[in-house]
């Protein structure tokens, strides 16, 4: 299958061929191998075909094509009407050399519910092709808080693609935590149906050697007084490549909305290849719309006082690279997957 992901909803700088991403010769057979551990009060369905058909996602609809001709199940997790998760369930992800593998994942909480899922995606040593798509539905007042982090192999190229849509009241707290990976897609979308619905996205990555991440985030603000917030953060080394799409629609009628986005980069050399695409669509006179980005160097100053303490460069940028991944695990609120993720770091520094 040849794909077109990641898409902008208005074209925009066509002649750097940034408005989308182009997949070819992708193939999907199987599931990804899924392991699961889940609080008794999470609902738990395998169903034989995705059901929330209509919920668009960030990545776009050639996911859904996929995932129907690759004939994948679907995992469904939910809670009832004011139901909470004092713990998380736990999706843990791993794939191996020449995956061709998808993955669907559905979570629905009821009016009032709180649902907390980690999906961690693991396997240094593979290749090939790998995805999931994660759709998500929220009643009245409920929140959803998700939680994706990558640790995968030079070789593999992985598709995550995220959609939902929120009623009054309701939240997504999505954060997403790169760390390694050959090409790397994200998408996810959040239609904020109801008034004061809400989205805060927060994601850190850390993009070196040959590497790919292509980013894709879209917020549709249809209620009124809705409010996103979108912040990402990371670093880029050697000669990665990174393409980041942030998209903020205030719609006609949402009245009140206030949309938030900004991207801080840390540049760790001359070769690499940074875009950023900040874009604010507005059909409504009474909202708010901010974006911006960060984008630099270490200071020439900061960078001698620091050699000056006897840190080599080489520790100086590890240190500042994995600086925005320590600030956002403190708003993860797990301790397993704060170890997880420490100890993959210090594997990696050991490696080096």
């Amino acid at each position: 299958m040849n794909m077109t992901i990641n898409r902008l909803p208005v074209p925009t700088w066509n002649h750097l061929k940034m408005n989308q991403a182009d997949l070819s010769g992708i193939t999907a057979v199987k599931e990804g191998n899924l392991t699961v551990v889940k609080p008794e009060n999470v609902a738990e369905m395998k169903a034989s075909k995705p059901v929330y058909l209509d919920l668009a996602t960030g990545s776009g609809r050639d996911v859904d094509k996929l995932i129907h001709d690759a004939e994948v199940p679907c995992h469904r997790y939910s809670v009832k009407k004011g139901e909470r998760t004092a713990e998380p369930v736990r999706l843990s992800f791993r794939y191996e050399k020449d995956s061709q593998d998808m993955s669907s994942v559905e979570l629905t909480a009821e009016d009032n519910g709180y649902l907390w899922v980690i999906e961690d995606f693991s396997g240094m040593d593979a290749s090939g092709f790998a995805g999931i798509q994660t759709k998500i539905r929220a009643g009245r007042g409920a929140v959803v808080r998700l939680v994706q982090i990558h640790k995968l192999g030079d070789d593999l190229t992985f598709l995550n693609d995220v959609g939902g849509t929120f009623d009054e009241s309701a939240k997504l707290e999505l954060i997403q935590i790169v760390l390694a990976g050959g090409k790397i897609y994200l998408g996810a979308q959040a239609d904020l149906m109801g008034k004061a619905a809400e989205l805060e996205l927060d994601s850190a990555y850390m993009v070196e050697k040959d590497h790919l991440l292509d980013i894709n985030y879209a917020v549709n603000h249809i209620g009124r007084k809705t409010v996103s917030n979108i912040n990402a953060n990371g670093t880029i080394a050697d000669t990665a490549k990174k393409i980041f799409r942030g998209t903020i629609d205030l719609r006609n009628g949402a009245v009140g909305a206030k949309g938030n986005e900004m991207e801080n980069i840390l540049l760790m050399s001359d070769n690499i290849v940074n875009q950023t695409i900040p874009l604010i669509l507005c059909d409504e006179e009474d909202v708010e719309g901010n974006h911006g980005a960060s984008i630099g160097k270490l200071d020439e100053e900061l960078l001698f006082y620091m050699e000056s303490r006897g840190l080599s460069t080489e520790e100086i940028y590890r240190m500042m690279s994995t600086a925005h991944v320590e600030a956002l695990l403190k708003k993860v609120n797990d301790e397993m997957t704060k170890c997880d993720v420490h100890g993959f770091l210090k594997g990696a520094v050991e490696e080096e």
